[in-house]
């Protein structure tokens, strides 16, 4: 009987013990590696632990290395390059084309020598989205089970073995019916591969290995996290997460069996030298990884010849036995300068290699190596050249940071010659004419471009099912929930205006008006859509896979059409003439221009979105409309979250393709936070990566589509739009009817057709300004015939602002453009019709620029106008709101905080550097929640600050620390208490959460108003967030912040506060248009 897979939750990391001791030496420093002797004079009784430790260890687990003498594992031992790779790469398979192996491979080739194995990854990330399981994934792969099995074959035929992954923590998705071991050995023998990785995993249960072999198809198996001591009697190979001291460590598998190879695997680093190091040391391997879950973390040229050079090597010797050679001398003393050159020596027989490291910062020249001369020949077989023992020392150059090689051999051998030592020295002496120095070692972000989505015709009225979107500002902000990435590395996606991508995206934008479907496509459209198209997939596997003999399921004729990839989506919307929405556009049509979390508000409604389900069967979704109107944005779109998941944009780069998915489903497995993450708030996607149609669709994903309308009034009588201003605006042209200008000459047209109204001010008086929209010039003004000015006026406090009008026609649209500027204000924009048959208001900002508001107006009624009213605004109805905001990547506290700032874990746990103020700072110290708090430093915040005006740091630039709770828990947390003032203020709070839910709560002390939120949250990874706080209060009120643990297992953190005069919003005038 086989046994049974043993539950990955109750897996026990199994140690052979907590430390080994020798006399005075510490053998153990971690889990996967032993350390060095520290000082030469320590070598014998160093070496002597290690082979007494090799001694106990194995005889402990009666190891007799039968392993390595099955012939399907013997490459195992020489598999030293491997590369962590997906098959969606473009390198890899071409949409169209099909699998390109010989462009993936070759490019490896050019860059960095080749690779020996792969790791073929088709599963996480995108695993979770629905619930087909790791299997189900894999299969999907173009060609399905035949053709993986013909493109492993091929890749075999370039001499590379594949390698499948093994998720563990996948118990949420579909059930197979049997157990892990017994499904992944079946479909690694099917297909041909030759070995699997176990995704974090410590160890993989000896069953895979044992019903593997059942199958007459024994696999070589890896686990993630390097191995434990019995492992060693069924896996030939690991990775290694390593640590790099400056002495190098020892390879703890490698030494207690020499034929084990660890891959050294650092998929964050931008810089390979420690791990290329630490693996050449050890006669070990590198995973050459690079497109890292999507994100492209590119092997520079420097590291590309460190690896071609040191893979070189192994390659050669490993072939004849060296590295693996039992008789292996770590740290061998045989090393002249070893300050900072390490070397390991390998015997084979009366031959010796030597592979050295030089670790410091300066070229060697000089004695390197103490040697036996008797009868033997030396070469460098980094350089390709021959070496002589003068005085029982060998002479050669290692380069600073850079690698060494010497054979000992009795063979005489001439670089050049047809043996092949000679071959390889005359190969080595060729690729190493140049040093490692003069090849660039800078890291290089590969830069994305959207996928452009071409217009449509410009509809006038509203097509059949859709709704009308007005034109606006929209001011995006949105991240993405992927598990793994940060900006410094590209994940996420990179907007046009964006110079890499990136994780958070915050910007101002004008969207034209559109239609947009109210519903997501159902069911019923989408086969009326077949029917009327005829469109048969080329490859059916998982077409509309909930579907029976061509129609969907009785009762789901309302159902949002799932199973359908990006391009199906985009064909069906092309069909009827429309297209994909934009990313933004999407996100303006459920969230409109207030920046709420949810269509319906800013709270976590359930009844206005399907409950969510867990099981390892798909549900499907709800009727569409099940939840409207309730759950409907303000336009009237509806099922925008927690239902399906929605396609918008794509976005490529030269390895990779992926989709902008928002939305979130209303279903998601169980068990683990690897699966695909939710995204139900609006300020939320995720990142789906494309293959092939079968790959792509999925059972909760959906899609809705676009028009676009012509930017006429849809309106009958009033419509208006806020556009960025022009640089240069030329009244004469553009005011046909009539213009005026507003600064020291304060002009209009000398002749209007139809007159504008004289300006009426609103509350305080104007004064001249400077900041100002336009360069404004004319030729047919009243007081300067042809003028030219830059000036403008302006308003501050609030109720301030001004009213203009015209008059209105009852046939024809007219247009008054009125240019303007705001600085850090909120504004009541009205526009109306004096007979009542229209009216328009709209709050704006806190915004700053500069923008053109138009607006389009004709009467029911003769002698009627059209009127404009702008008030300055507070951004607070009441004495205290807050919202949630993205923060910019790089924040700047000296800028942000003209009151005070105060930014917390600088250098340790208890740095806290504030403002220079005079007097007491507005902003406290932090107090511990909730219990007794362990504060904690961390380094690797992914919003960056910077200051020019602190104490008792002056200036810092790009901190990416914070702080947090090593022992957090619920509960558990910050507060903050802030001064008031009379006037309005704005506290900017600065957080984030790592696999847990924050709350925040924020109250002034004479109980008038509060505000709470709970949306940030990360059950997986990290997000950051800064909440915008703006308050008032009377004498002696105080503010009081509480950010704690509201769910999960990780913790909150807290980076920075600033505090800021909200009271002095300007908007300023400078002149407006009128064509009638």
């Amino acid at each position: 009987m086989k046994r049974s897979l043993v539950s990955f939750a109750l897996v026990l990391v199994y140690l052979w013990a907590s430390s080994l001791v020798h006399g005075t030496l510490t053998l153990r420093d971690n889990t996967e590696q032993l350390s060095g002797p520290g000082t030469p004079d320590n070598f014998d009784e160093w070496y002597a632990s290690l082979l007494d430790y090799r001694t106990t260890a194995l005889d402990s687990i009666n190891y007799n290395g039968s392993l390595f003498t099955v012939d399907s594992l013997v490459w195992t031992t020489t598999s030293y390059i491997q590369t962590q790779m997906h098959p969606y790469d473009k390198y890899f398979y071409t949409r169209g084309e099909g699998y390109t192996i010989d462009k993936f491979l070759d490019d490896l080739i050019d860059r960095y020598g080749g690779i020996d194995s792969m790791l073929l990854w088709p599963t996480y990330p995108n695993i979770g989205i629905d619930n087909r399981n790791q299997y189900d994934l894999i299969l999907a792969m173009p060609g399905h089970k035949e053709g993986l099995l013909d493109l492993i074959n091929s890749i075999h035929l370039r001499g590379v073995t594949v390698l499948l992954p093994y998720n563990p923590w996948d118990q949420g998705t579909r059930d197979t019916g049997q157990t892990d071991d017994v499904t992944l050995t079946q479909l690694i023998a099917d297909v041909n591969a030759d070995g699997l990785n176990g995704d974090t995993m410590s160890w993989v249960p000896e069953s895979f290995f044992l019903d593997s072999e059942a199958l007459d198809h024994p696999v070589a198996i890896e686990p993630e996290l390097g191995g434990i001591l019995e492992a060693l009697n069924w896996e030939t190979m690991g990775w290694g997460y390593w640590s790099y001291p400056y002495e190098p460590m020892v390879d703890r598998w490698k030494w207690l069996e020499p034929r084990h190879l660890t891959h050294v695997c650092n998929r964050w680093a931008q810089n390979h030298l420690d791990d290329l190091q630490a693996s050449y040391f050890n006669g070990d391997g590198f995973e050459s990884w690079e497109n890292v879950w999507g994100t492209w973390n590119g092997i520079t040229p420097r590291d590309g010849q460190r690896i071609l050079r040191t893979g070189a090597i192994l390659r050669f010797f490993g072939d004849l036995g060296f590295p693996q050679s039992q008789g292996w001398i770590p740290h061998t003393p045989t090393v002249i300068q070893n300050t900072q050159v390490y070397a390991s020596e390998f015997p084979v027989g009366d031959e010796i290699l030597w592979l050295l490291v030089n670790r410091g910062t300066t070229d060697l020249t000089g004695k390197q190596l103490t040697v036996t001369t008797d009868g033997f020949h030396f070469y460098d077989c980094y350089a390709g050249e021959e070496l002589l023992g003068n005085g029982g020392a060998l002479e050669f150059p290692i380069e600073a940071q850079g690698f060494g090689c010497v054979i000992q051999t009795k063979n005489i051998t001439t670089p050049g010659d047809s043996s092949p030592l000679g071959q390889f020295l005359i190969y080595m002496s060729q690729i190493t004419q140049l040093p490692l120095s003069s090849y660039d070692d800078t890291w290089q972000y590969l830069c994305q471009e959207m996928v452009e989505i071409l217009p449509t015709n410009m509809y006038t009225k509203t097509p059949p099912d859709m709704v009308y979107i007005p034109p606006s500002l929209f001011h995006f902000q949105v991240q993405g929930v992927e598990i793994e990435g940060d900006d410094a590395h590209g994940v996420d996606f990179q907007y046009p205006w964006e110079t890499h991508p990136q994780r958070t995206h915050n910007e101002l934008l004008h969207l034209s008006p559109f239609y947009i479907h109210k519903f997501p496509v159902t069911n019923a459209q989408y086969q009326e859509y077949l029917s009327d198209s005829h469109y048969v997939p080329e490859d059916p596997y998982n077409f509309l896979a909930f579907w029976q003999n061509g129609t969907y399921p009785e009762g789901w004729a309302d159902k949002p059409v799932t199973w359908v990839s990006l391009q199906e989506a985009r064909d069906f919307c092309s069909y009827y003439g429309y297209r994909l929405p934009h990313s933004y556009e999407w996100q303006y049509a459920a969230q409109g221009t207030d920046g709420r979390l949810y269509p319906w508000g800013n709270t976590n409604d359930q009844n206005n979105y399907p409950v969510q389900s867990n099981g390892r069967t798909l549900p499907g979704p709800e009727d569409v409309g099940a939840h409207s109107p309730a759950g409907d944005s303000i336009f009237g779109v509806a099922d925008l979250v927690g239902n399906v998941w929605q396609f918008t944009d794509e976005f490529q780069d030269s390895h990779t393709r992926a989709a902008v998915l928002r939305g979130g489903s209303n279903y998601y497995p169980s068990g683990s936070s690897w699966y695909f993450p939710q995204a139900l708030e609006l300020n939320k996607h995720n990142k789906y990566l494309l293959f092939d149609d079968a790959y792509e669709r999925a059972g909760t994903l959906s899609f809705r589509c676009v028009a676009d309308a012509d930017t006429t009034c849809h309106n009958t009588y009033l419509c208006s739009d806020v556009d960025f201003a022009p640089s240069s605006v030329d009244l004469t042209s553009s005011g046909s009817c009539d213009w005026e200008e507003w600064s020291d000459v304060s002009d209009r047209k000398k002749t209007p057709s139809v007159s504008i109204s004289d300006l009426k001010v609103v509350g305080d008086t104007p004064s001249l300004s400077s900041e100002c929209p336009s360069n404004v010039f004319w030729s047919d003004g009243t007081q300067l015939t042809t003028g030219e000015t830059t000036e403008c006026i302006s308003f501050s406090g609030v109720g301030s602002g001004f009213y203009l009008s015209a008059p209105a026609d009852k046939q024809s649209m007219r247009k008054l453009s009125i240019f303007m500027s705001l600085r850090d204000a909120v504004i009541n924009a009205t526009a109306g019709l004096s007979d009542g048959s229209g009216l328009l208001s709209q709050r704006l900002g806190p915004y700053t620029g500069d923008f053109m508001w138009t607006i389009q107006f004709k009467s029911s009624t003769s002698g009627a106008i059209g009127y404009v009213d702008l008030e300055l605004q507070e951004p607070c109805d009441s004495n205290l709101c807050g919202s949630l905001a993205i923060p910019e990547s790089a924040v700047n506290l000296t800028e942000m905080g003209d009151v005070d700032w105060v930014h917390w874990g600088l250098e340790t746990s208890t740095s806290v550097d504030r403002k220079i103020v005079t007097g007491s700072h507005p902003i406290s110290d932090f107090t511990v929640l909730g219990g007794v708090g362990n504060v904690a430093q961390y380094s690797n915040n992914p919003v960056s600050f910077s200051w020019s005006d602190g104490t008792p740091h002056n200036v810092i630039t790009g901190s990416t620390t914070g702080v947090y709770f090593s022992n957090a828990k619920v509960s558990l947390g910050f507060r903050l208490t802030v001064e008031t003032s009379t006037s309005m203020r704005k506290l900017s709070v600065f957080v984030g959460v790592w696999s847990a839910r924050g709350r925040i709560t924020v109250s002034l002390s004479d109980g008038s108003s509060s505000y709470t939120d709970n949306s940030i949250s990360n059950y997986s990874s990290t997000t950051n967030g800064v909440y915008e706080i703006y308050f008032r209060g009377g004498t002696g009120v105080t503010l009081t912040v509480d950010w704690v643990q509201d769910d999960g297992t990780g913790n909150v953190t807290l980076q920075a506060a600033t505090l800021e005069d909200a009271s002095n919003g300007l908007v300023s005038l400078q002149a407006a248009t009128f064509v009638c």
